[in-house]
């Protein structure tokens, strides 16, 4: 079973990509050559080659690991293309990198180039929080995934002064439809290249029953019988963040990551939630759902690297509340979930500031939520990075009067 499941995401992969090359006739990479890069302030020109003796199809540009063009990149015809392309370069280190896709769907390795802009900018921020507690059954209704996104928002706010402007969007309950995620897309649509961006999702998360196995985020209006129909698939909250010119991109998962746990395994967890006090953030629709099929163990563990679509690159950070085979959980005590209540934490005390320079970066978020959490929970739930952009690990200020180093 596991085998036919990896079997049809290697097939949609291929589909994907459109090769036409087969294995017994071999392939060849095609070339990408930078021949020289002119910077003119925050404006960076470059001479780039490609070539490929079969043709070319695309090139894309990518700058600290953000790509330019959307999908597959920017259509290039022939065997060899010379041009110049200009780059708009953000404050600090510039990786630029240059690669191209020939006709049979193969892609080059890619020409690097650095670049540098000393001047500072003060860029936007974009917070968009998605929040159901209460949907339109009922059975499904949580406490405070709605509470969640509000309690970020007003954080987020708090920034005014730190970002040159902040702009905010949240979707409650019954805001929260599979229709109205395009409300968001076009929220964030006018971010820059210097702004951040911030999407934050909090509330049930499931995988259907089909051998493709794929994860959704249940909407205020999902039917749980319908998900392909009437749910957000994981592709598509991530794709949010695709096209976005911000290359300071993160999203944020307060939701359940648990494959299928079963019944059995849903009671074993709920009696050492219960010896510790904690609400786990799931349903009995969902565990009865689950209890019809067989338990696809598989799913446990969770690596979404797995299926990607590889013509879909973002650039973005993807952080979420558990790993596979766990559970979310949330507590009266903190009106919140717990990875919430300790990214609010990470944010508005000294303590996720190891260097002490008076921000967050996306290492340290991810050290102290992930501990933060793990201890809260009794070890039931640890936060997981899910695609890590390893060329942006930018920073967030922290809203706390933090001590900094010394100056030398």
């Amino acid at each position: 079973e596991l085998i036919h499941h990896l079997e049809l995401h290697v097939q949609k992969r291929l589909q994907r990509s459109a090769p036409k090359y087969s294995a017994d006739a071999g392939f060849e990479a095609p070339k990408a050559r930078i021949l020289d890069l002119r910077q003119e302030g925050k404006s960076a020109r470059l001479s780039v080659e490609l070539n490929d003796s079969r043709g070319l199809k695309a090139m894309q540009v990518f700058v600290n690991g953000v790509p330019l063009y959307p999908e597959s990149g920017k259509p290039v015809k022939g065997r060899v293309a010379k041009f110049e392309e200009s780059v708009e370069l953000g404050a600090g280190r510039n990786k630029i990198e240059i690669s191209a896709v020939n006709d049979s769907g193969v892609e080059s390795l890619r020409a690097t180039v650095p670049a540098h802009y000393d001047k500072t900018v003060q860029g936007d921020l974009y917070f968009v929080g998605i929040g159901v507690s209460k949907f339109r059954d009922q059975k499904l209704n949580l406490r405070y995934a709605d509470k969640d996104a509000v309690d970020l928002e007003r954080l987020m706010q708090r920034y005014q002064g730190r970002y040159a402007r902040v702009h905010t969007l949240t979707l409650l309950n019954d805001q929260a439809t599979r229709a109205s995620f395009e409300r968001v897309r076009e929220f964030i649509k006018p971010a820059g290249i210097d702004d951040t961006v911030i999407v934050f999702v909090s509330g049930h998360g499931t995988y259907d029953l089909t051998t493709e196995a794929t994860y959704y985020y249940i909407t205020y209006d999902t039917e749980v019988g319908r998900l392909a129909e009437t749910a957000v698939p994981y592709a598509k909250l991530e794709g949010l963040l695709a096209g976005v010119r911000a290359r300071k991109k993160l999203l944020l998962l307060d939701t359940c990551e648990s494959g299928e746990l079963g019944p059995e395994r849903v009671r074993e967890i709920r009696a050492l939630a219960d010896k510790k006090g904690l609400d786990m953030r799931t349903s009995a629709v969902l565990v009865q759902r689950e209890a019809m099929a067989r338990p696809r163990p598989f799913l446990y563990a969770k690596d979404r690297y797995l299926y990607n679509d590889l013509n879909r690159r973002t650039g973005a950070i993807v952080f979420s509340s558990s790993e596979g085979g766990e559970l979310s959980f949330e507590h009266p005590s903190i009106q919140n979930g717990f990875f919430t209540e300790a990214v609010i934490t990470a944010l508005t005390s000294a303590e996720a500031d190891r260097d002490k320079n008076g921000s967050v970066s996306m290492a340290e978020l991810e050290a102290f939520v992930r501990g933060r959490v793990a201890v809260s929970t009794a070890n039931l739930q640890h936060p997981t990075i899910d695609r890590d952009n390893i060329e942006q690990d930018f920073n967030l200020p922290l809203l706390c009067s933090a001590p900094r180093k010394p100056e030398r």
